[in-house]
C-alpha cells in the first residue's frame, strides 16, 4: 500500500516566529472508504508569538461529528487563499483511474461563515500526463480531479496518451455579494485614501485613521496597504465590494454608494489625491495584471472605469 498523506502546507516545526507550516501528515492508518465524503478543516487556535499561531488540521466524516484525523500545525494570522491537489507519486499508466472531487470551500471568522471568492487550483501528476482539474458547478466553487490512466495500456499506448492529452485549467472568480462589514470597510478605505469627511472606522473591524492611512500613505505597506480583514487589504476589499453591472449600465452597480461622486471627483481633480488617482488607474485598467478575475464587461474594473469616465 502506498503511503497516504494529508498535506496541510509548508514545512517546519513551529519553532520560530517566521515558521509557516508543518507539512505532510501520514494518514495511512486511516480506514478510508470509497464514495464517502470527508470534510477537511483548518482552524486557528492560540497565538504563540508575534507572527506565529497554532492551527489545527482536521478531517471529519461529512455531515457528521465523527473526527477521523487531527494534526497540530503552525502558521501566520490569516488564510489568504486555498489550494487543492491530489499528488500521485510513482503511479503508472496501468494503475486504476483515481477521481477526487472537492466542493463547497468556506472560510469563517467571528462575523460568520462565508464562501471563498477565489481559489488557486494546482495540477496533480501521473505517468500519462493526463491530470485534469475543472470546476463542476455554476457557483464555480466545486471541481473534480481525474488522475491516472483510463484503462490499462501498453508503453506505446502511454506514449500516445502523452502526445495527445494536454492539460487544461479552468479557474474563475466565484462571485458572491459582499457582506455588510466588507462594504463598510470598502467605504471607509475610500474616505481614508481620499482624505474625505466620511467615516474611516468600522466598529469591530478596522480604523484606517488610527492605522495612518491617508492620501499621502496610499502605497505604504504598514498603512493603507496593510492586510486589515480576512487577510485582505483595503483596495482588495474595495474591488470585491463593487457589484457587477447589468447590460452595460455601470449605474446598476452599487459603486456610487461605496465611492460617492464628490469623493471620486476629488480623487480625480485634487492634486493632494494624486496617489489615490494613480491607484484607481491600476484598478480600472483591463488586463493589467491587477485583479484579473475582475476583468471583463460589467465587472468591477469596467464599472470603475465607466464611473471615472462619466466625470471627465
Amino acid at each position: 500500500m502506498k503511503k497516504r498523506q494529508a498535506n496541510w502546507g509548508g514545512g517546519g516545526d513551529g519553532s520560530g516566529i517566521d515558521d509557516y507550516g508543518c507539512g505532510g501528515s501520514d494518514v495511512s492508518a486511516v480506514a478510508w472508504k470509497a464514495n464517502t465524503p470527508y470534510e477537511y478543516r483548518v482552524t486557528r487556535g492560540a497565538r504563540l508569538g508575534p507572527k506565529l499561531w497554532e492551527w489545527s488540521g482536521e478531517i471529519f466524516k461529512k455531515n457528521g461529528p465523527e473526527l477521523v484525523y487531527r494534526y497540530k500545525i503552525y502558521g501566520g494570522e490569516y488564510i489568504t487563499f486555498a489550494t487543492t491537489w491530489a499528488e500521485l507519486i510513482g503511479v503508472s499508466c496501468t494503475d486504476p483511474k483515481l477521481i477526487t472531487q472537492w466542493g463547497n470551500p468556506w472560510l469563517a471568522n467571528n462575523s460568520g461563515k462565508f464562501r471563498i471568492g477565489h481559489i488557486s487550483l494546482e495540477y496533480g501528476n501521473d505517468a500519462c500526463f493526463r491530470s485534469q482539474e475543472f470546476i463542476a458547478n455554476s457557483c464555480k466553487a466545486k471541481w473534480t480531479q481525474h488522475q491516472g490512466a483510463i484503462r490499462p495500456v501498453s508503453q506505446a499506448g502511454a506514449n500516445l496518451l502523452r502526445n495527445n492529452n494536454g492539460l487544461e485549467l479552468v479557474e474563475e472568480y466565484c462571485e458572491r455579494k459582499p457582506d455588510s462589514t466588507e462594504v463598510a470597510i470598502a467605504k471607509a478605505y475610500v474616505q481614508a485614501i481620499a482624505g474625505g469627511s466620511g467615516a474611516k472606522r468600522v466598529s469591530g473591524a478596522i480604523d484606517f485613521a488610527a492605522l495612518g492611512c491617508t492620501p499621502a500613505t496610499v502605497w505604504d505597506d504598514d498603512k493603507c496597504q496593510k492586510l486589515v480583514f480576512n487577510g485582505k487589504d483595503g483596495k482588495t476589499l474595495l474591488m470585491e465590494a463593487i457589484t457587477a453591472a447589468s447590460n452595460g449600465d455601470w449605474q446598476t452597480s452599487n459603486i456610487k454608494s461605496i465611492i460617492p461622486e464628490e469623493t471620486l471627483r476629488s480623487i480625480m481633480t485634487d492634486g493632494s489625491n494624486a496617489l489615490a488617482l494613480e491607484l484607481f488607474g491600476y484598478l480600472s485598467t483591463q488586463s493589467d495584471g491587477w485583479y484579473d478575475y475582475l476583468d471583463g464587461t460589467d465587472k468591477a474594473k469596467d464599472v470603475l472605469r465607466q464611473y471615472m469616465d462619466s466625470l471627465k
